[in-house]
Parts: C-alpha cells; sequence; structure tokens
C-alpha cells in the first residue's frame, strides 16, 4: 500500500513538473507583487530600526487577545489616530490582518447570501467579487447570517 501511494505521489509530481506547476520553497530575488510586500518594506533598514524602537517602548510585545476581551492600548488608539490624520479621514480601525480586515468589513455590510433576484431588493446589501479571489473573504459565506435593517 505505501509503494502505490509512493508511486501515485510521484506521478502526480512529475505530471505538474511537466506542466510548469512544480513549486520549490526558494528564496525570491527582486520585487514579489505575488506576496503581501509587494513594495519591500519586510527588508527595509527604516522600517526594522521603528519596529525594534517601537517594541522597545511597548506595554506588550504580543497580542494578548482582542482588545474587547484583554483591554485597550494607547498605542492602538495614537497608530489608529496618526492613520487617520494621514488618510484624511474621521477616524481608522487597525486591523491585525487581511483575512480579519475581511471578516469585520464583510460582517458589517450584513447578509450577501440572497442568491436569486426574488430575494434581492434594493435595499439588499450587494457584494460583488471576483470568482478567483484568495480564501480570507470566504466568512461571508456562513448559512446563518445576521439580519440587515437598514436606517436613514
Amino acid at each position: 500500500m505505501a509503494e502505490n501511494v509512493r508511486q501515485r505521489l510521484h506521478h502526480e509530481l512529475n505530471g505538474l513538473e511537466k506542466r510548469a506547476q512544480l513549486r520549490a520553497l526558494d528564496t525570491l530575488e527582486g520585487v514579489n507583487l505575488c506576496s503581501n510586500d509587494y513594495l519591500g518594506l519586510s527588508n527595509d533598514p527604516r522600517l526594522r530600526q521603528a519596529v525594534e524602537h517601537a517594541v522597545g517602548r511597548a506595554e506588550a510585545v504580543a497580542s494578548t487577545g482582542s482588545r474587547l476581551l484583554s483591554g485597550n492600548s494607547r498605542d492602538w488608539e495614537e497608530l489608529e489616530s496618526d492613520f487617520s490624520e494621514f488618510a484624511g479621514t474621521e477616524a481608522a480601525l487597525y486591523f491585525t490582518s487581511g483575512y480579519v480586515a475581511n471578516v469585520g468589513l464583510l460582517s458589517s455590510l450584513g447578509p450577501t447570501s440572497a442568491n436569486s433576484e426574488e430575494q434581492r431588493n434594493e435595499e439588499t446589501p450587494l457584494l460583488a467579487k471576483d470568482a478567483r479571489n484568495g480564501g480570507s473573504d470566504q466568512m461571508d459565506r456562513k448559512p446563518k447570517q445576521p439580519e440587515c435593517y437598514l436606517y436613514r
């Protein structure tokens, strides 16, 4: 049985190689446009120095849980205030990752599961997205969505 698994894996890996789809854990050089680091900030010495300075003066150096449960920090409020000033907005909210940002955004839109025109009306939120979109937006497909009430 183990030999069958090895043969199947070998066959599948050969097929990936023939189609130029076999991937390896290589170090990439140059501008990486297929990652979250397309600006190259992960290797910027100025950012490294700023992070070292911030960690050195921080109250905590790791997450202790959500701000709602574990307590808020002046550092987060300062970061959000600075960014809202930079962006010229009334306020800003920091999310720890793209996934968490999508969860916050999509859940704030209300239900997005109306599948037919009969279920939709002019007040039903519509979310249009690329079918090839990454997996971090999949939370909107949960079976039970909160009911959405629109107000003016």
